[in-house]
């Protein structure tokens, strides 16, 4: 240890000293040059480089397989640094060059050649939005700027006017080949390199305000390189690293520098590729693989087991995973040398020994300069006794561990609060650009954080001991400002655009007729505006009544009417004549869209209104024909009505429940949040219909997605089971009685029948069974995540993010379209919805559903649910289905009678089912009456089972 303390103050376990308070690192320190000592990072690569490389280490593009020696190494450098500094570009020492690029073999050659020659590199994201480059270039100042032609648009549309140089066009080839050096010497007094808040790793990153850039020198990048050739372990063999992190991140650009100091083969990847990595692999004999998190978890995904496992693995000797080491479980790892770390109370400024949480402050010679033209904030940040306080709250174990405890997607300690790791200050930056805005600023609320004491709340469940209230333990999904005009189709577009892939396509089962993404922004431009326009003229406000099975037109259809402000009315197309008069009754529509089918119940009812025809010539021509008069300039409230969605009516009458733009974005912002990464495009078969909100919501998730949806006009086995082979579905969406149907022994033949191998997931929806929701909730509400979820028996998941929820004793304890009454008893003037089913939450937060309230079975006093006894019915191996109701009983008030499907082929009768939890009645039936979602519809057994009485009356 290289301290000034005295030895007897500190502990050889684990470096903290106990006069000071400070840790210091338990590695040997490694030698340094002398700091006054004019040497930049690329001569101290160089000087390095020498005594290292390998006649055969060598910059290989993995997509071209172009391979850059070692060995010419330094003249491509000499060349290009010289071509630099000579007109048109001129480059001087103290200059800045923007760099806006993927990974490259180029790139490890112009970041040295612009070190060489005291030139500050500004390496940017390439697919950082135009706001983020202007700010960028606002902060880097440069002189020129190195692109892509993929990038390139981006600095035109920034208002970058310096010279552009595109790398590796024949000018910059012709630089870095045929440049002319003067010999001059390359060794240059200390400059600085500017990096970006946003690209620095995890505990540096940008999450206390805008966007900041990070001034680092030569002397910290050499003080990197430094301490990883003095930590290296000598090899005999050959060694290749494959880089799949970017080169603008302080990860992957450190790596870089490192790896052509050690003088070993580097193979890039502009683009993670997980094909392309895994034969990269095996073409270049790759040794050491450095990757980010994601690549790790794509590795162990079982959905890939069959490339991983197709590959041939023998090169490789280790795979890093981010530029920390963790030999502690939980850990980041040991101070590196030459580094000096606190642990200080945010509230005392008092230093704290090991095992006691507080902010990390490290100081080092790797520490940044300071912050690009922000004093302010790098005089807070580093102190004049070189201290960077990082707002990380942190702990240093008994042998030198340190574990960092808060992440800033929730808080940091300056009382910093965050959405997705989002910084206020920068949503108020943007809020700021709208013309119409004069002030803005933003407060998060996020319950489990702020509104209630952290000590009441229970960590493990989410339950607060003084509100008596439920919290998510989910972290909030980023939703933009409720004031902002943001329709959902706007969302849903916005997400899109960096989503879609060029196969992604609506899919019509029986037809096989696709509709890509690609074409799908110009549809519903096409349709929207046809809708504005005479015959129908539509106007925001207006309501459209929609009554069709499922097809590939309808998300076209339900895009361009919310994109004009017209609130989307869909129908079951099997509805009868009285609930279709009834659901118009509730929605006054302008218009309607039916099909051949189901128009004429349009006439029965008496409408009058314009009906289109879906899928007709004058259909196809408003969706394909561009009309005149442009785009329209619909300004949608997310306030406004969206949809009117008819709850089942299993218990009571239809009602129409009204939902906002606001409600479908908070439901497709979660969605998108808590979505995993795909390596492969998702193909989705939905069996679910699309004017219910189970298969509405999903319609609208998988465009936000950019997946394959392939849609059915009806449930049928087969057709089903020979889409899921013929596109090779992924996702089935499903409904319950689809379930049952899977495995029903009577269709054993056709389901083993088919290859289920591109098959990941099933949903189930409509009833519990892996999630729970209503139509007033938008859909989900609570939903089984990941594999540990998964494996809780009965359970329906934990609350999404921004849900609360209260479990009210019944006893003591948006709205609907023209329905108060029902809409005063439903919502509480608070917001709180009430559900009328009856819950509990177990000790880690996991919601089980019992059963209605209102289908309680009143048995002397006792309340019977139904489903505890429908749970036991099914466990009878003869019974295929059951559903259970109340039956009046003078003496019991009710009994339990239960409605039962026997397996084809068995006997049994009501003496062997009785006994079942004492059911009083039993009636053989052929089937159980279900609505679309696969909900029993109790109304129509009660009805049967009371007409059974009246007759016997």
């Amino acid at each position: 240890m290289a301290i000034s303390d005295p030895y007897s103050s500190v502990n050889p376990n684990n470096g903290f000293c106990s006069k000071t308070y400070i840790y210091h690192s338990l590695r040997p320190p490694y030698p340094l040059p002398s700091q006054s000592s004019p040497f930049s990072v690329t001569g101290f690569i160089f000087s390095l480089l020498q005594t290292t490389v390998t006649p055969t280490a060598s910059l290989i593009d993995a997509t071209t397989r172009r391979r850059i020696l070692h060995s010419d190494l330094q003249l491509l450098v000499r060349n290009l640094s010289f071509s630099l500094r000579q007109p048109p570009l001129s480059l001087s020492h103290g200059d800045c060059a923007f760099v806006i690029s993927p990974n490259s073999s180029h790139l490890p050659i112009l970041y040295l050649s612009l070190f060489s020659i005291g030139v500050v590199v500004s390496p940017s994201n390439p697919v950082s939005s135009v706001q983020e480059i202007s700010r960028q270039i606002e902060l880097s100042k440069p002189v020129v700027a190195f692109a892509t032609v993929e990038s390139i648009q981006k600095l035109l549309e920034a208002g970058s006017s310096n010279p552009v140089v595109l790398i590796g066009s024949s000018e910059f080839e012709s630089m870095m080949r045929d440049g002319q050096s003067n010999g001059g010497d390359l060794k240059l007094k200390f400059g600085s390199m500017i990096r970006r808040r946003f690209c620095i790793p995890r505990g540096l990153r940008g999450r206390t305000g805008k966007v900041k850039g990070v001034k680092l020198t030569h002397r910290n990048l050499i003080s990197a390189i430094a301490g990883a050739v003095s930590g290296r372990q000598t090899t005999l063999s050959r060694e290749v690293y494959l880089c799949t992190v970017p080169y603008f991140h302080i990860y992957g650009f450190t790596l870089c520098l490192r790896m052509v100091a050690f003088g070993v083969s580097i193979v890039s990847i502009a683009k993670f590729d997980l094909r392309l990595m895994l034969r990269s692999i095996e073409e270049f004999s790759v040794s050491h693989l450095a990757v980010a998190p994601p690549v790790v978890v794509a590795l162990v995904d079982g959905n890939n087991d069959d490339l991983v496992e197709g590959s041939n693995w023998s090169s490789l000797e280790t795979v890093s995973s981010g530029p920390y080491e963790n030999t502690k479980i939980g850990s980041v790892g040991r101070l590196v040398s030459h580094c000096e770390a606190k642990i200080i109370n945010p509230e005392t400024g008092v230093g704290l020994a090991p095992g006691n949480p507080g902010e990390l402050w490290i100081r080092g010679p790797f520490v940044m300069k300071g912050y690009v033209d922000d004093k302010e904030v790098t005089d807070t940040t580093v102190d004049s006794n070189g201290w960077l306080k990082t707002s990380d709250l942190c702990y240093f174990d008994n042998e030198g561990f340190l574990f960092v405890v808060r992440n800033y997607s929730f808080q940091t300690l300056s009382g910093t609060l965050l959405v997705n790791g989002v910084p206020p200050v920068e949503l108020e930056h943007i809020l700021h650009l709208h013309p119409d805005i004069i002030e803005a600023a933003l407060h998060i609320k996020t319950k489990m954080a702020t509104s209630d004491s952290p000590s009441s709340i229970n960590l493990q469940n989410g339950f607060c001991s003084k509100t008596r209230i439920y919290h998510s333990l989910r972290p909030p999904s980023p939703l933009p400002p409720l004031s902002s005009p943001f329709s959902i189709t706007d969302f849903i577009f916005s997400h899109l655009q960096t989503t879609v892939t060029p196969i992604a396509s609506f899919i019509d089962a029986t037809t096989r007729r696709r509709i890509l993404y690609s074409d799908l922004q110009l549809l519903v431009r096409n349709l929207s505006v046809s809708l504005r326009q005479p015959p129908l003229s539509l106007s925001h406000g207006d309501c459209a009544f929609v009554i069709s099975p499922n097809s590939s037109l309808l998300p076209i259809l339900y895009l361009s009417l919310l994109s004009i402000g017209v609130a989307v009315s869909p129908s079951n197309p099997v509805s009868s004549v009285l609930e279709v008069s009834r659901q118009i009754r509730l929605c006054k529509p302008a218009v309607a869209f039916a099909t051949a089918e189901s128009a004429q119940k349009l006439l029965e009812v008496g409408f009058t209104n314009p009906v289109v025809m879906i899928g007709s010539n004058e259909f196809e021509s408003m969706m394909r024909d561009e009309p005149n008069g442009g785009r329209p300039k619909t300004e949608v409230s997310q306030s406004d009505t969206a949809a009117i969605l008819y709850s089942s009516g299993t218990t009571g009458k239809i009602k129409g429940v009204k939902l906002t733009h606001r409600n479908l974005i908070s439901m497709i912002a979660g969605a998108i949040d808590g979505r995993r990464a795909r390596l492969s495009p998702a193909v989705y078969l939905s069996t679910v219909p699309l004017f219910h909100i189970y298969g509405f919501g999903l319609l609208l998730r998988l465009v936000a997605f950019g997946e394959s949806m392939v849609s059915m006009r009806r449930f049928d086995l087969r057709l089903m089971l020979r889409s899921i082979e013929e596109f090779s579905v992924t996702n089935l969406a499903v409904a319950p009685p689809v379930v049952v149907a899977l495995v029903d022994g009577k269709n054993g033949d056709l389901v083993d029948g088919i290859n289920w191998k591109s098959i990941e997931s099933v949903l189930c929806g409509g009833a519990p069974l892996t999630a729970y929701g209503m139509t007033e909730t938008t859909g989900g509400v609570s939903r089984v995540v990941g594999p540990y979820e998964s494996t809780i028996v009965g359970t329906v998941g934990r609350l999404i993010a921004h849900c609360e929820a209260k479990i009210v004793d019944p006893n003591t304890g948006v709205g609907y379209v023209d329905d108060e009454e029902v809409m005063d008893t439903m919502v509480e003037s608070d917001g709180w919805l009430r559900t009328g089913d009856l819950c509990y939450f177990d000790n880690e937060g996991f919601l089980f559903v019992v059963d209605r309230l209102k289908e309680l079975i009143k048995y002397r006093g006792y309340q019977v649910p139904p489903a505890e006894l429908e749970h036991i019915l099914h466990l009878h191996p003869d019974i295929t289905e059951a559903a259970v109701i109340p039956y009046p009983d003078e003496e019991a008030g009710e009994v339990p009678m239960g409605f039962v499907v026997r397996r084809r082929g068995t006997t049994i009768d009501e003496a062997q089912v009785a006994p079942y939890k004492k059911l009083r009645r039993v009636r053989f039936v052929n089937s159980i009456p279900k609505n679309a979602p696969g909900k029993v519809l109790r109304k129509e057994l009660i009805k049967l089972a009371l007409s059974d009485l009246t007759s016997k009356l």
